[in-house]
Formats: C-alpha cells, sequence, structure tokens
C-alpha cells in the first residue's frame, strides 16, 4: 500500500513543480516568505506572548505599569507560590487584595484621571523586549513585499501587537490602523479590540469605548465567547482605572448573565465583590463573594472569595461566623497549600477576642513554617503588635519587627515594621537615658552610693572574669606551652567563642523569662555585666539643677514618643503628669500643660483640657504658646494669616496645552512647552510630570541621552514625586550602560597600553640580546700564547679600543703584540734583523684576520728561537 502511494506521489512531483513555476512569483514568495521569515517571528511572537501572560500580575489592571499596585483582583499579599492555570488568560495566576480590611485600593493609582498616554519605552526588559524587537525586525521583512503576499496582514497584525506590548502605542495604533483598512480579513475583529486598546491608552476614551461595544456586539453574534470576554474584561478594567466604579459594577452584572463561560464568572463575581467593598456595600459585597461558589471558579478563586467573604464578616462584627468559616477552610484539604494565609486570619480574631496566647502559638507556626514565603514575614508583623498592644512586651515587639524588614514580606509591611522597629529604638535609647540619669543624680546626692556600686561592679567583674579565664583554662590543651602555636590552636577558640555565646543566650534568655514573668528576683550583677546590660559606675560632672532639668526634657520626649509615635496616650499621659509633679521648676511646664490638655481633648473631656490652657494664659504670657492657648479658650481672635493658595495650579493650562502639542505630533513644540512648565512653574504639581513626559518623548524619538538628562533633573528635583519612580530604573539603566561602556573602553585602552609595553619590552630585549653578541664576537680568540703577553692586558685593550675611532685602533694594531712576526728560518748565528716600524708592510684587507691566526712552526724542523721578546725589548 505505502509503496503505491510513493509511486503516486512520485509522479505528482513533476506537475507541482510545473504549477509552482507558471504560477508567478507570488506563490514563491509566500512560499518563501512562510519558511523563512513569518513562521520564525510567529514562533518567537508567541513564546514572548505566553510569558507576557504569565507574569501578568493582575487580569484587570488596565496599564501594565500599574501592575505592582495592588488593584483590585491582584495579587494577595500572600502569594508568592505557583498556583493552577487562569481561564487561558496564564498559566501562573493568583488573586486577592489586601489583608486585614479591605478599604479603598483605587487610591493607590498615583495620577488619577491625568494619567498620560504617553509611550514608556518597553516593561519587559531582558530577553523578552529583544524577542519583540526581532519579531518587529523579521515582520518589517515581509511587509515589504507586495500587500497581496497571503502573510502581510498577519505580519502586520503582528507588529501591532509587539508594538503595543513594548508601550508603542502611537506605532502600535498605525499598524491597527493600516490593518483595517484592508476591509474583511481574519483579524477583523480581533484587531478592533486591540486598536481599541490602543485608543484608550492614548486617552482616545470615545472611540476606544465605542469600539470595545462593536467588538463585543460582532462576538455574540459570531459566537466567538474568548473574544467577547476579551473586550467585557478590557472595559471592566478601564472603568476601574477611572474609578468609575458603578459603571463597572453594571459591566460586570452584563457579563455574568451573556458569558457562557464558567470560570470566567466566578473570576468576575470575586471582581465585583471588590468593587462593591470599595463602594462600601459591605451587604452586596458579601452576598457576591458567597455567590462565587454558583459557578465554576478555579480554585484559588474559591480560596480567594472565601477569604475575602470571612474577613468581611470580622469586619461586620459577626466573627464567631468568620472564625466557623475559616475553620472549616482549615480542615478541608483542598487548601492545604494555603494553611499559612488562614491560620494568619484566624490569629489575628484570635488576638481581636482577647486570646493572645492562642495567636502567638499560631502565628509562631507560621513565622516557622514557612520561611521562604511573605506570609513567614506577615506572621513576624503581627507577632510582634501582638507583643506591643496586648501583651506590652517591647522587647519581643522590637525583636519581630526588625525581622520582617529583612523578610519577603510586601513592602508596606516592611516599611510600617522598619518604622516601629525605629521608635523602639528611640524608646530604649530614653529608657537608658533615664536610668543613667537617676543613677547620676543619686550618686550627687550621695557620694557613699557612688562608692558602693563601684565596689560592687569591680568584685562582680572580678568574678566574671575568673569564671571566663576558667572556661579558657578548661578548653586548653594539657600539653599546650606558654608561647608554643598548636595548629589546632584557632579551631580551639572558636570552639571556646561559641561556647561563650551559648552560654550568654542562656543567661539571656534566663533573664527575659524572669522579666516575662515578672519575677522581682534581683539579677545577679555578673550575669548583666555578661550580658552587656552594665556599665562600670561614672562619676556625675554636673550638679543637681542641671541633672534635673535634663530629666524634664527626657520624660517630656518619652510622653511625646508614646503619644504621637507609639499611640499610647495612656503612657504619655503618665510621663507627663511626672513633670509637674516631680519637676515643678523645670522650664518644659507650659509644653507639658499643653501636651496633657491636647490629651484630655483626645478623651473628651473639654473641661480638663480649658482648665490647662487657662492656667498657661494665665501664668505664662510671654511663651509661645500663650496666643495658642488664648485661641483654644476664645480669649484671643485668631491671628489672620495671608493665604496665597490658590483653588487652580495656575501651571495646568499649560500643561494641557503641551499635551495637545504631543497628540497633534508637535512632538518640538511639545518638548518646548514641557521645559517651560518645570522652568516657570517649579513648585507645581505639574513640573515632575513635564519633565517626565519630555523626557518620554525624547525616548520615543530615539534620542537616549536627552531623555537620560531629562530623567536626572526627576531624580535629583523631585526625588520623592512619584512620577520619579517610573523614570528611576530607566535612568539607572542608561548610567549602567554607560559606566560598562566605559569600562570597555577603558579595559580596551589599557590592553593596548599593555601591549605597547610588551613590544617595547621586547625589542628592548631583542636589542639588549644582539649588543650582547656583538660583544662576543669583538673578544679575541687566542690559541697561542706567543702572541699574547698577557690574556688581562688583551681585555684592558680591548676596553679601550672601543673608546678609540676605527683607523686608529688599525693603526695601533700595526704596533702592538698582536701584529705577526715573521719568522724565516735561518741558522743561529745569523745576526737579527729587525724591521723597523715605518718599513713594515701595509696589512690588506685581511690583517685583522692574519692578526688572529696563531704562528705555527713547520712540523719537519725544530723551531726556532722566539727573538720576538728581545725585540719587543729593544
Amino acid at each position: 500500500m505505502f509503496y503505491s502511494n510513493s509511486k503516486k506521489l512520485f509522479a505528482l512531483v513533476p506537475f507541482i513543480f510545473l504549477a509552482i513555476t507558471f504560477s508567478g512569483c507570488g506563490v514563491y514568495r509566500n512560499f518563501t516568505t512562510y519558511f523563512n521569515t513569518y513562521y520564525n517571528a510567529k514562533t518567537i511572537f508567541d513564546q514572548v506572548e505566553e510569558d507576557i501572560q504569565k507574569k501578568k500580575v493582575d487580569v484587570f489592571a488596565f496599564r501594565d505599569d500599574l501592575q505592582n499596585n495592588q488593584q483590585l483582583g491582584g495579587q494577595s499579599a500572600y502569594q508568592n507560590r505557583q498556583t493552577t492555570p487562569q481561564s487561558g488568560y496564564r498559566s501562573e495566576q493568583t488573586y486577592g487584595g489586601n489583608q486585614f480590611g479591605s478599604g479603598n485600593q483605587y487610591g493607590s493609582n498615583q495620577y488619577g484621571n491625568q494619567q498620560s498616554g504617553l509611550s514608556g519605552g518597553s516593561l519587559y526588559s531582558g530577553n523578552a523586549n529583544q524577542d519583540l524587537t526581532k519579531v518587529i525586525e523579521k515582520c518589517s521583512k515581509i511587509l515589504q513585499y507586495e500587500k497581496e503576499s497571503s502573510y502581510f496582514p498577519d505580519a502586520l497584525f503582528m507588529t501591532g501587537k509587539a508594538l503595543y506590548y513594548q508601550q508603542e502605542y502611537s506605532k502600535a495604533q498605525r499598524k491597527f490602523t493600516e490593518l483595517a483598512g484592508f476591509g474583511e480579513t481574519d483579524y477583523s475583529n480581533e484587531n478592533k479590540l486591540w486598536l481599541a486598546k490602543t485608543n484608550l491608552q492614548l486617552r482616545n476614551f470615545d472611540e476606544g469605548l465605542k469600539q470595545l461595544e462593536e467588538v463585543k456586539t460582532k462576538a455574540l453574534e459570531d459566537d466567538e465567547e474568548k473574544l467577547f470576554t476579551d473586550a467585557s474584561i478590557t472595559k471592566i478594567s478601564f472603568l476601574i482605572f477611572r474609578e468609575e466604579l458603578p459603571k463597572a459594577v453594571i459591566e460586570c452584572n452584563e457579563y455574568i448573565k451573556v458569558s457562557d463561560n464558567d470560570e470566567m464568572k466566578g473570576l468576575v463575581s470575586y471582581q465585583l465583590g471588590k468593587i462593591y467593598q470599595s463602594l462600601s456595600d459591605e451587604q452586596n459585597a458579601l452576598d457576591t463573594y458567597a455567590s462565587v461558589l454558583n459557578y465554576g471558579p478555579t480554585l484559588e478563586v474559591e480560596l480567594r472569595s472565601k477569604l475575602e467573604h470571612a474577613r468581611l464578616l470580622k469586619d461586620l462584627e459577626k466573627v464567631n461566623e468568620s472564625e466557623e468559616e475559616l475553620s472549616r477552610m482549615r480542615d478541608q484539604g483542598k487548601f492545604k497549600n494555603n494553611l499559612d494565609e488562614i491560620n494568619i486570619d484566624l490569629a489575628q480574631i484570635y488576638y481581636e477576642t482577647s486570646r493572645s496566647e492562642e495567636a502567638i502559638n499560631l502565628l509562631k507556626d507560621v513565622d516557622t513554617t514557612y520561611k521562604m514565603l511573605p506570609t513567614s514575614g506577615i506572621a513576624s508583623m503581627k507577632l510582634g503588635e501582638v507583643y506591643e498592644y496586648a501583651i506590652r512586651n517591647y522587647d519581643s515587639s522590637y525583636k519581630y519587627y526588625q525581622k520582617v524588614v529583612s523578610s519577603l514580606a510586601p513592602l508596606k509591611y516592611r516599611n510600617s515594621a522598619n518604622e516601629r522597629a525605629r521608635n523602639f529604638e528611640r524608646y530604649f535609647k530614653l529608657k537608658n537615658e533615664m536610668q543613667e540619669l537617676n543613677q547620676m543624680l543619686a550618686y550627687v546626692r550621695d557620694p557613699r552610693i557612688f562608692e558602693r556600686d563601684s565596689i560592687d561592679y569591680a568584685v562582680a567583674f572580678k568574678e566574671y572574669d575568673e569564671e571566663k579565664k576558667k572556661l579558657e583554662e578548661a578548653n586548653k590543651p594539657a600539653n599546650q606551652q606558654v608561647g608554643m602555636q598548636d595548629p589546632q590552636e584557632a579551631q580551639r577558640l572558636q570552639q571556646l567563642q561559641q561556647q561563650m555565646q551559648q552560654k550568654q543566650i542562656e543567661l539571656q534568655k534566663e533573664y527575659d523569662r524572669k522579666k516575662r514573668l515578672g519575677i522581682n528576683e534581683p539579677i545577679p550583677l555578673r550575669m548583666l555585666i555578661a550580658l552587656g546590660k552594665a556599665k562600670k559606675p561614672e562619676r556625675p560632672q554636673g550638679d543637681e539643677k542641671s541633672i534635673n532639668k535634663t530629666i524634664a526634657t527626657n520624660l517630656f520626649n518619652m510622653g511625646s514618643l508614646f503619644f504621637s509615635e507609639m499611640d499610647f496616650a495612656d503612657s504619655a499621659f503618665v510621663y507627663f503628669s511626672r513633670i509637674l509633679t516631680e519637676k515643678k521648676d523645670s522650664a518644659i511646664i507650659p509644653q507639658t500643660l499643653f501636651s496633657l490638655a491636647t490629651y484630655y481633648e483626645t478623651e473628651n473631656d473639654t473641661v480638663k483640657a480649658d482648665s490647662l490652657y487657662k492656667e498657661i494664659f494665665d501664668n505664662y504670657p510671654k511663651d509661645k504658646l500663650y496666643q495658642v492657648a488664648g485661641e483654644k479658650l476664645g480669649l484671643l481672635k485668631k491671628e489672620e494669616k495671608k493665604n496665597t493658595a490658590k483653588t487652580e495650579d495656575p501651571a495646568e493650562p499649560s500643561y494641557v496645552k503641551a499635551e495637545e502639542l504631543y497628540y497633534q505630533k508637535n512632538y518640538t513644540e511639545a518638548i518646548d512647552s514641557f521645559k517651560a512648565i518645570h522652568k516657570n512653574f517649579p513648585k507645581s504639581a505639574f513640573a515632575a510630570k513635564s519633565v517626565y513626559y519630555a523626557g518620554m518623548i525624547y525616548e520615543e524619538q530615539k534620542n537616549y541621552d536627552s531623555a537620560a538628562v531629562a530623567y536626572a533633573v526627576l531624580s535629583k528635583d523631585f526625588a520623592t514625586d512619584p512620577v520619579a519612580r517610573l523614570a528611576m530604573p530607566k535612568y539607572d539603566e542608561y548610567k549602567n550602560e554607560k559606566e560598562k561602556i566605559k569600562k570597555a573602553e577603558e579595559e580596551k585602552k589599557k590592553a593596548e597600553e599593555l601591549k605597547k609595553k610588551e613590544a617595547e619590552d621586547k625589542l628592548k630585549a631583542e636589542q639588549a640580546k644582539a649588543e650582547e653578541k656583538n660583544a662576543a664576537a669583538q673578544v679575541p680568540v687566542v690559541k697561542d700564547s706567543s702572541v699574547v703577553i698577557d690574556s688581562n692586558n688583551v681585555v684592558k685593550e680591548d676596553k679601550t679600543r672601543k673608546k678609540q675611532s676605527y683607523l686608529d685602533r688599525l693603526k695601533a694594531d700595526s704596533d702592538t703584540t698582536k701584529r705577526v712576526i715573521e719568522q724565516p728560518v735561518v741558522n743561529d748565528d745569523a745576526p737579527i734583523k729587525v724591521i723597523p716600524k715605518t718599513v713594515l708592510p701595509k696589512t690588506n684587507k685581511d690583517s685583522l684576520n692574519q692578526i688572529k691566526k696563531p704562528v705555527q712552526a713547520p712540523a719537519d724542523k725544530q723551531a726556532p728561537v722566539d727573538t720576538s721578546k728581545k725585540v719587543i725589548k729593544d
């Protein structure tokens, strides 16, 4: 069978080839475009879009740059774990709102209705943004062909979506509009949806909403459930963003009524409950949360709706019902992965119903069991609150607040814990100062107390030191001698340090236990020294009056801390009252009276408050609080202050005009207008926005250096403005990139300098080697001692010859002991014939070589007597 089919297939190949050949370039172009460009672009884009949807925190977030501002339906403060896919929108989805009450979460929108549609660059950094750019580049190659290409609409639509994800809304709008001009295509309705999204981002609200309604109507006619859902979610998100919550309620109810997607109906119902809660319609919110289970919600949405339902019951003072519902959730196995959240809510109920020990046990279990989740930090935060407000154990409370700061808890918890920890640090500091001041006052009044405490401290410190030395001796090896180094000494010292730390921990636990149980048993001074809680007594430097003045100031600061920062009015009252009873002569009395009057006002006791104001008015006419007290009593008219505030910001008209210039694409004039606002109205609320939007336009025009300058102005002049937080990541990335380039250039320069130096060193080495070789070549090789009298003289002469010219050396060579002396064979009786210097024959070109040649006697005759010495002597 296979063989016969193969024969048919091969028989058709020539016809297929001819068909492609004669059908023209269009078919071939489509064929090659698909396999060479479109397929790759589509593959990359699908993967990027899937990743974007996975990372999307909130389905109902209208703007992606507000994902971190917990809007409705956003990620719970607890969540940092993998969850099940949700409705095809993303494969990792979490929902929920804030813990311990709802509040109006819409206030987190920093710009409100004035949020501009200016393009802000891609939010998806790294590989996602690079891949989107690749998709745009590949699609642009397809768009270069004729519009008749079958892949032209596909590439155009894909380019528009990629630009939208990069927040290049103006460019994306042009692509979607161009595709809409093609008439009816496979993308007509979906393209209109994306065009509507883009118009809404560009603040073309009426046009965008109109297009959304057209998409919804068409989707219902064509039975396109997903397209209808996308359009509905987009509209709900936009209405929430614009804080048009009643309209959002209508849209949610309409979707629930029309849609056939039970899973999404459950999600929208949950979202509707959040909207009702923000509208302070608790009963409708309660009913809506309960109705979520009537549909087919995912496990995550079911969990969120039940938690919100239980929390709302507690807020409505139905505490027992709330506790029962949370207990049932805890016992159900399907929520076992979320026991940390459920237990925190239960602990909150225990705390509010005065069951502090149960709350502490439950919170400690969460804190230790889920250390790698945000819930551990939230549990630590709640533990700090229980210890602070219910038990008044400030040491334990401070410990847990510090733990929150370094945990994975959401930022708002970490910021709150950090602030409270600083309050406790200030409290501990004031408390220690008070103890030292009281001790100094006692020493001034009775010096014998100072002497007694000094002796006690010396004795206790001696005991502590001796115990420490005994511990060291016990851990010291028996065979170790003084002055010798043991290779295991470091390890021994480390073990000793660990033992001492362990003992200190045990002492601290014992100290905390006695303090917690209220045991009045005195703690040994030796233990306090070991824990670092006792100092050596010091003799006071001031007199009693100056110390009392400082004590009064300390008491006032302590009372102000409790009243203003820590919200403990009763403790503040105690400290303020002590000043009036113990430090009556202090200059801080008027301020203390005023603070106590304020305390009574918070307690709605106007009689006592007015009596204190009257005391200030009668007794302290020169104090700065005299005028305020008189105004409180109605005895003095309130000083009129010039009100320079205006109802309208003078920069607003210029700002609106600058925005219009941008929408008209007059970018140069828009930038100039935004700059003028910053220059002329530096204190305006629009100044920071103007600088930010000027940088945005520069960035859109790819003028990154100018954009960086604008962002630098934001970080310098408007560091605390919310707009600056949007620009800082881009500015930091720009600076990092510049730093990388600068570092690369410096490294390149260093490499070039190193290479140059190595070449110079190599050249010098070669030159030195050549000189050594030349010097070795100039040293004569002497094989006959009769030619040269002394080798040392040769060396000396060779050194002097270097200083002479070549002709002088040549002339000198003819008159030295190195010249060749002719030795003819004659009889001994014949007279010696000495050749005078002037008669010596001229040396030829090889005379130097001849000099170096040794003189040898004939082998068959006896060598004659060497008469050269005589000649030299004469």
